[in-house]
């Protein structure tokens, strides 16, 4: 999964709530913002919305005040977009340097490797799994010892610190140590890099910090704002459009997927129309916006592309990566449009073959984004009502009903 879409993209169980007004809890987070006493704050990590079918590439909220000796409890919930929560002094400088247009990375955020590899193998355990290095870079691969997997408080000079890749329920609870000085401290997803970020300022003991309720309500606020502004997207795509890509529904083309320039990190994850309806011998071809696949008579074993061992690894399963009864993506950049800073071009045209309804079908992983995307195109041979999926957001469905 390339650093570009995932920077795109985003969804975890927000639920959206009021503040309390429990008179002892009240009282607390007074005191705690006003240097009274240590409180734990949430931050969501993703975020799932009823109804709404989105994932988010952002934390909810990505900005908080806080004091020394406060804790961040940072909460995931999986669909299907995977993170992590990473802090340190080479995040922080890395960030600093950071050129969203620029096409390479700051020499300290090199240093620190996604996720996913960057041609086939398994995941990279150095950033899949926890680690917390009060010096030095991380690993080019490997795993760090058992003593670095030891979460100490962080103090903001830690080179790296790493929750590891965090499954849906996952908490990774960050304690400021009481020996942190005052100031701004970055952290970002290793696989999302410069697409998801966020920080925490700290201020002094007697400065004015946010309550957990503030926080709280600034993330519930962020998430209800990017609901309402992803909204007309998904209303289009639902409809079987995607402004300026496709301007209109046609017979036997789906939107899969979709964004808006606008809300980089709210990424639609839906099949548009949900329900195509062809004649035998007809294609159905998906304009794909996303990291996506078109998957039917997938395996359970290959909708859990990624999860966590046992003994704490990480594994991948290629195999839900991979196409099956048809091509998959070539190699390169889409070849359908211009300059990646230009006008949208037709989407280059994947050939997925022909489908009988029988046995695997699968698109393999489609990586597709604006201005230039991937369309995946399968014949049907056979009449019957198939169902389909995207393997990676495991709520993104839909059918195909051939007579």
């Amino acid at each position: 999964m390339t650093r570009r879409w995932l920077a795109l993209v985003a969804v975890g169980v927000v639920v959206l709530a009021a503040c309390s007004s429990d008179n002892k809890k009240s009282a607390t987070s007074a005191a705690s913002s006003s240097g009274g006493g240590a409180q734990t704050v949430p931050v969501g990590v993703d975020a799932k919305v009823t109804g709404t079918p989105v994932a988010f590439t952002t934390y909810f909220p990505n900005d908080a005040t806080l004091h020394a000796g406060d804790t961040i409890d940072f909460k995931e919930t999986f669909t299907g977009e995977p993170h992590t929560v990473t802090f340190g002094t080479l995040v922080d400088q890395g960030l600093a340097k950071l050129d969203p247009n620029a096409q390479d990375e700051p020499a300290e955020l090199k240093k620190i490797p996604d996720v996913f590899p960057q041609g086939p193998g398994d995941a990279t355990q150095v950033s899949a799994q926890p680690c917390f290095l009060a010096t030095g870079d991380p690993p080019a691969s490997d795993a760090c010892s058992k003593d670095q997997q030891k979460q100490p408080e962080f103090d903001g000079t830690q080179t790296y610190y790493n929750s590891g890749f965090l499954a849906d329920g996952d908490h990774f609870k960050v304690t400021l140590a009481k020996t942190i000085k005052p100031g701004t401290y970055n952290y970002f997803c290793v696989i999302h890099r410069g697409g998801m970020t966020g920080k925490i300022t700290i201020v002094a003991a007697d400065a004015k910090a946010q309550t957990a309720d503030e926080v709280k309500k600034a993330g519930d606020t962020a998430v209800a704002d990017a609901v309402t502004k992803i909204k007309p997207i998904i209303d289009a795509i639902k409809a079987g459009t995607l402004p300026p890509f496709i301007p209109a529904a046609a017979p036997g083309s789906v939107i899969a997927g979709g964004g808006s320039q606008d809300q980089p990190g709210t990424i639609p994850t839906l099949f548009g129309p949900d329900k195509a309806n062809v004649k035998v011998g007809d294609t159905v071809t998906w304009t794909v916006v996303g990291p996506h696949t078109i998957s039917f008579g997938a395996s359970e074993a290959l909708s859990t592309y990624i999860a966590k061992a046992p003994d704490g690894a990480v594994h991948l399963t290629a195999d839900s990566f991979k196409p099956a009864g048809g091509a998959g993506q070539p190699q390169g950049p889409p070849g359908g449009g211009g300059a990646a800073s230009g006008p949208p071009g037709p989407p280059t045209p994947i050939d997925g073959a022909s489908f009988d309804g029988t046995g695997l079908h699968n698109s393999g992983l489609i990586l597709s984004f604006p201005p230039n995307l991937f369309s995946y195109s399968v014949k049907f041979t056979k009449a019957g009502t198939f169902d389909y999926k995207c393997l990676i957001h495991p709520d993104m469905k839909g059918t195909v009903n051939v007579t």
